[in-house]
């Protein structure tokens, strides 16, 4: 696909709290994508949460006009300087045809720093914060509140899984939403034997990944605990979570007290996309998403994915033809899912070749076209 042609040279803000993990992947994607296809993009983002990936990327942009602002990812009193801080660049810097804020902080700030200005503001919540389960009730009123209100100075919506989509229109009462899917470049693996060496992975076994931060949202507990129920049946099987966040000491707990220290793996955070060849299936066992990008790596590694019924899982997994789609909850089912897979090795290689002609569907020149012609429609008006 070719990107489109701007006939005016649009002048972009993207403004981003989230700067690790996939968010941080998704903005610095599009960032680039942005820049190549002949746009002059602009970046505020927090150093709240930067992780080394996002801040080394950042170097390799010189073409990307960036300024750190401190930014919390809850509500904070620091808001109101945050604000300032950003309607002080656009003075300075602007004036700006797009303000795109991303993950709910950022588009927060995005949206209000937009108030009396001409520019268009696009909020994309990579997993909209109010989807969160977790929530107590309070709580998720308060931010439905918040939501609701500044959805009246949001142009457009962007939702990244159809859940998402439905969840924003029914809850958070927005009809301006697009439902794009986020893309990517296919990774450069490494083999599946270096990735298991820098993993320190027996090279004979079967192994099953986990990628994504050891927070409630990723429910690592419930990986741990179905994988118990793999290895009663399958003790060969090895569990290998890259990822670190604030449950990490107690995932730990929860492998010793299992008895299960010898056939799982904690690396902590490592440079995850490279590593993917070094799995056999991929799982994910979120409570909500949006549209990970793992999903994406797990498609072009080609290995089947066995994922709890989250927003975009429908859209990236075609059920029981490249991986297994959970709706309940629950850990015996996750792991008779897993079990399948493991039991079976024509069905492993079946399902990963339809992971991988899947994979092309999900391109990053895809999703930043569609980005673009969002913005000129904007402009247009």
């Amino acid at each position: 696909m070719q990107h489109l042609s701007p006939a005016k040279k649009l002048r972009i803000l993207l403004i981003n709290e989230a700067t690790n993990a996939g968010v941080g992947k998704h903005v610095l994607d599009l960032a680039g994508g942005l820049i190549d296809a002949g746009y002059e993009v602009h970046l505020i983002y927090s150093t709240v949460r930067i992780d080394k990936t996002f801040s080394t990327r950042l170097e390799q942009m010189p073409d990307l006009f960036r300024q750190a602002v401190s930014m919390r990812r809850s509500p904070h009193p620091g808001d109101v300087l945050a604000v300032r801080a950003v309607r002080k660049y656009i003075r300075q810097h602007g004036p700006f045809d797009i303000l795109h804020g991303h993950s709910s902080k950022g588009g927060a700030i995005a949206r209000l720093s937009g108030l009396g200005l001409s520019a268009k503001v696009v909020y994309t919540p990579n997993a909209i914060v109010t989807m969160n389960p977790e929530f107590s009730k309070p709580a998720l009123l308060f931010y439905e509140s918040i939501e609701r209100m500044l959805g009246s100075c949001t142009e457009t919506i962007i939702a990244t899984g159809e859940e998402e989509r439905a969840y924003i229109r029914r809850v958070i009462r927005a009809d301006r939403i697009l439902f794009l899917p986020n893309g990517m470049d296919p990774p450069a693996f490494l083999s599946r034997e270096q990735a298991r060496d820098v993993l320190q992975l027996p090279h004979d076994q079967p192994v099953i990944g986990f990628v994504g931060r050891m927070c409630p949202q990723k429910d690592p507990f419930m990986m741990v605990d179905a994988f118990a129920r793999v290895h009663a049946r399958f003790p060969q099987a090895v569990l290998c979570m890259i990822g670190d966040g604030e449950l990490l000491e107690e995932v730990r707990h929860r492998v010793r007290a299992s008895g299960l220290e010898s056939s799982v793996r904690l690396p902590g955070r490592c440079n995850s996309p490279e590593l993917m060849q070094a799995f056999d299936i991929f799982a994910l066992s979120s409570r909500y998403e949006a549209m990970p990008y793992v999903y994406l790596d797990a498609l072009h590694a080609g290995l089947p994915i066995v994922s709890m019924a989250v927003s975009s899982s429908a859209l990236i997994i075609q059920n029981g033809t490249s991986g297994y789609i959970v709706k309940s909850h629950a850990a015996e089912d996750f792991a008779d899912s897993l079990c399948k897979l493991l039991a079976d090795s024509d069905l492993r290689q079946r399902f990963s070749e339809a992971a991988k002609a899947r994979a092309p569907q999900f391109t990053l020149n895809s999703m930043v076209d569609k980005t673009t012609e969002l913005y000129h429609q904007l402009c247009a008006h």
